[in-house]
């Protein structure tokens, strides 16, 4: 017992170091017991400090009970023996002062900084001291829940169930001193779109008195931000929401967390204008026509929050996510927030009675204020620039040099959940880490360093991308590039045991992938704002081995594989890993066998082909099982914790609905229909069907599947027949067709396969071509772009792969993010690709790149592509917001290059990719003879 306690213990430590980017002495010597069972250590904490560490302390003796069901005591006085936990703030705490004074404990590297801490022992006599030292209130709060991950108390035990392990004793090992503090000075999340969970959980089931996102609420709230090391809210604003001011409690409560509240893009002056703007009243929300009404309005909020904690946003917007009233053009909406600008610094200083320079203020260019922004508003210097993302996950712009020297600084609002064209995301949270790593990198190198605010919709199920983000905020070097998916497996092996985590991050890391092709709530192939219906999606079983079964196969095998270990998770964290794992994982899964089995349905049902009936039924069950699983962990988790927090049908969009089917006839037709790939039709009686087999394997699928025989095949084939049986992803009994090299006589052959059934032949006339050096499969080269035969790297930068990033989980991004690129692009970062082909001919040249935009928005977003040292085409990838191509570049997640080439001769040839902008980031690339091919993704 003993043995396993010690190792556990061991692990969560070296995490920590890990994190905190310190090194770890191999010799662990010394610790503190915690819990033995003879003793209990002693919590002192001055009574003089803020109640954000009084209440750090007080979660730390919780997790300690919750883990050895014993109580520590916390006292205002130092404890004179036993083990004991010292935490205190330098300058507030004369118990502190006192330890540092006797044990020459150096303060260098805590003093004078923002939130930082450490964390030492020092000897005391036979016992140990453990003391905490904290620059301010909030990193001695850090300090003490720092202790919490390193006894391995997860910070989402409440919001995610996620259980300590019990054990009798408890021991820390803290090896050398533990040193952190903060890279991003303002950490926080902006609870959005609360009406389908967060609002209706708490109001139903968490606090049912109050019936609103209350203190009862909001203390779980703040407590889980503290554990995740942030330190701001942007409380939820929507209308279904009573404002967070309006409640009682909520701003004391923030305040006694030590949490700052500030507001969205859309409430200036912590005013949440959708319930709290009365037109009745106060007449129109026009600073042009009432301005003494807006001003009034302003004030009366400021004379509340002056004495807490805030962060202002300034500028101003509709009452809800709209544009300025009264503003008709843009140079009219820059005049009108110059003047906003001057009024609320005035009253800012007023109220606060302090220097605007002193005052904490953000202003945030979201949508149409980025483009009154660009068109010359002046904006105060000590005002902080809050960059957007365009609602996607892709930054928009950052600040320029000039920008980076304001003394306010910049910072980024960030979704991972969004209500909004061209398509909410509400459901499931599943933006790639890797995705969020390198526009948050990006970021920090642009400058991006005073906040951070992360929209995390309802919270859940956002759990690890949320911690994934903040710990980058707090660290931000914690994450190295080749090591992304390292910290979802640390993540997964704290939460559910070190022998599951390396098999999680693979299944999550695919998870992630599946989505980043296309996300669960866009697989209807519908759009919002206005709502359109749902449509076939653009895979197409006709090419690559069908992409739709393809896709249904990749998420097929990820739900088993979570289901099998499931079964290894022990009964406290089942819970946890239904929230975590199980509900987002599956929920995509059947969100894609609901519509991809619809598409099989409605193609079969055009031929009368009986498989669409059981397509069908398919896709309902898809549906169903989705309902049950919600139900589930609405009413099933914890006694119904979670009842009313996760929704099926966010906003009701068509996405969510039950698929409905017209009736159909069968086919009277007697025997087996063979349907052909690369094929849009079944064969036709007395069909004779062509198919080239280059260096991959076909299939054709055989509905209506009674019997058939092989009459007669080519010696070199190899006919392989799979049952639905076997393969439940598979629409219909299939025939894999692939050559057997060694029988072949040379590289090209023909032959013909003749099936026959119900007394009829059927002729598929068979050319194939085997070489281990013609490149060329399914007439065509498919690569992703890490796999380079040459990287050029020269002295303005280099190419790197991304782990994780992009449909490859390997895209390439030019580093340094800000490289100085020259205008002669021959002395820039090149990457070559070389290929044989066995013939000249046509074909298209696509580059898959992710639809990014420059960090400056008076870039282009151009990259060189040459053939052969041709002269190489400049293309720009830059779009508008909101422009078609823009939305569906966000919803693919892919911006396509597209270049017809001539290859006049066979044999080797090179494909130069050369960097122009440093904003690029290239994913895969295909070469294709077949030109007007129609598919949906590289077949990789």
């Amino acid at each position: 017992m003993k043995k396993l306690l010690y190792n556990s213990i061991r692990s969560f430590v070296l995490s920590a170091f890990i994190i905190s980017g310190l090194s770890v002495n191999a010799q662990l010597s010394w610790q503190l017991s915690i819990v033995s069972n003879h003793s209990k250590a002693t919590i002192c904490v001055d009574k003089k400090e803020a109640s954000v560490v009084q209440k750090a302390a007080e979660i730390f003796r919780n997790d300690v009970f919750d883990i050895t069901r014993q109580q520590l005591f916390i006292k205002g006085k130092p404890s004179l023996k036993g083990a004991v936990i010292v935490a205190g703030t330098l300058g507030r705490s004369d118990m502190l002062s006192r330890i540092i004074h006797k044990y020459k404990l150096n303060t260098d590297s805590v003093r004078d900084r923002w939130e930082a801490f450490s964390i030492q022992l020092v000897a005391n006599g036979s016992d140990n001291i453990l003391v905490i030292m904290g620059s301010d209130s909030r990193g001695t709060a850090y300090g003490i829940l720092e202790l919490s991950r390193m006894i391995g108390v997860s910070p989402w035990v409440w919001w995610a169930d996620v259980k300590p392990t019990r054990k009798s004793e408890l021991t820390l090992e803290i090896p050398k001193p533990v040193f952190q503090h903060p890279s991003v000075k303002y950490r926080g999340i902006f609870l959005n779109d609360e009406d389908w969970g967060l609002k209706p959980w708490a109001s139903k089931t968490n606090d049912p008195v109050t019936g609103e996102i209350g203190p009862k609420t909001y203390g779980r709230i703040f407590e889980l931000l503290l554990r995740l090391r942030a330190n701001t809210i942007w409380p939820a604003m929507h209308e279904c929401t009573k404002p967070f001011y309006f409640v009682t409690g909520n701003a004391a409560l923030a305040d006694s967390f030590g949490i700052i509240v500030s507001t969205s893009h859309c409430e200036p002056l912590m005013r949440s204008n959708p319930l709290e703007w009365d037109h009745k009243t106060r007449g129109d929300y026009n600073f042009f026509t009432n301005k003494k009404s807006v001003i009034d309005y302003w004030n009366e909020r400021l004379s509340e929050t002056s004495k807490f904690e805030n962060i202002y946003t300034v500028g101003m917007r509709g009452i809800h996510d709209g544009a300025m009233e009264g503003a008709k053009t843009i140079p009219q909406q820059v005049e009108g927030l110059t003047d906003v600008f001057k009024v609320q610094r005035e009253l800012l200083c007023k109220s606060l009675n302090k220097g605007a320079e002193d005052i904490p203020q953000i202003f945030i260019p979201y949508k149409e204020v980025l483009d009154a922004y660009d068109a010359g508003l002046k904006v105060p210097e000590d005002v902080t620039l809050v960059w957007c993302d365009d609602n996607y996950g892709y930054m928009k712009r950052l600040s320029n040099e000039r920008e980076r020297q304001r003394k306010g600084g910049s910072g980024v609002y960030y979704h991972i959940s969004y209500w909004g064209r061209p398509h909410d995301y509400l459901w499931l949270a599943t933006t790639q880490p890797s995705f969020i790593w390198q526009e948050m990198q990006k970021a920090w190198v642009y400058g991006a360093r005073k906040i951070w605010i992360l929209n995390v919709g309802d919270i859940k199920p956002a759990e690890y991308l949320t911690e994934f983000y903040l710990d980058m905020a707090w660290n931000i070097n914690a994450i190295k590039p080749e090591q992304v998916s390292q910290h979802l497996e640390t993540w997964m092996s704290k939460t559910f045991g070190i022998e599951n985590g390396p098999a999680l991050k693979d299944i999550m890391n695919e998870y992630y992938r599946l989505a980043f092709i296309r996300r669960p709530e866009y697989m209807g192939w519908s759009q919002t704002e206005p709502t359109t219906k749902t449509k076939s999606t653009d895979l197409n079983m006709a090419e690559f081995g069908d992409e739709c079964y393809s896709r249904l196969k990749q998420y097929d095998r990820i739900e088993k594989q979570a289901d099998s270990i499931s079964k290894l998770i022990p009964a406290e964290l089942k819970n946890a890993y239904f929230e975590l794992v199980t509900y987002p994982l599956a929920g995509a899964a059947e969100m894609n066998k609901k519509w991809l089995n619809s598409q099989y349905a409605n193609t079969f049902a055009a031929f009368q082909l009986p498989e669409a009936k059981i397509a069908s039924e398919k896709s309902v069950h898809a549906w169903e099982k989705i309902q049950q699983l919600t139900a589930y962990y609405n009413d099933s988790i914890e006694n119904g914790k979670w009842k009313f927090m996760m929704s099926a049908q966010p906003r009701k969009l068509p996405v969510f609905d039950k698929p409905v089917f017209a009736e159909f006839t069968p086919t009277t037709r007697q025997g087996t229909i063979f349907w052909l790939e690369e094929s849009s039709t079944p064969m036709l009686k007395g069909d004779t069907a062509h198919l080239v087999l280059d260096n991959c394997a076909k299939g054709i699928y055989c509905f209506n599947n009674n019997s058939f025989v092989i009459v007669a095949k080519p010696d070199w084939l190899d006919v392989k027949q799979i049952s639905t049986n076997i393969n439940a992803s598979l629409p219909a009994d299939k025939l894999s067709l692939s050559i057997i090299p060694k029988r072949m006589n040379g590289k090209t052959v023909e032959g013909l396969l003749t099936l026959r059934t119900n007394g009829t032949n059927y002729f598929v006339d068979i050319k194939a071509f085997s070489s281990p050096v013609f490149c060329k499969k399914d007439n065509c080269i498919q690569l992703n772009a890490s796999v380079f035969t040459h990287n050029k790297a020269t002295k303005v930068g280099y190419w790197k792969s991304i782990e994780g990033l992009g449909y490859s989980q390997s895209a390439m991004l030019l580093q340094p993010f800000n490289a100085k690129l020259n205008t002669d692009i021959s002395q820039n970062p090149a990457l070559e690709y070389d290929f044989t082909i066995e013939q000249a001919d046509s074909a298209l040249i696509r580059l898959y790149l992710l639809p990014t935009h420059p960090a400056d928005s008076n870039n282009a977003m151009c990259i060189a592509v040459s053939v052969d040292n041709s002269r190489p085409q400049l293309f720009n990838i830059k779009t508008e917001n909101r422009s078609p191509i823009w939305k569906e570049n966000v919803l693919r997640n892919q911006t396509i290059v597209k270049m017809p080439w001539r290859f006049n001769a066979a044999g080797k040839h090179t494909l130069r990719i050369i960097s122009v902008d440093p904003d690029v980031i290239i994913d895969q690339l295909m070469i294709d003879f077949k030109m007007n091919r129609q598919f949906y993704h590289v077949g990789l």
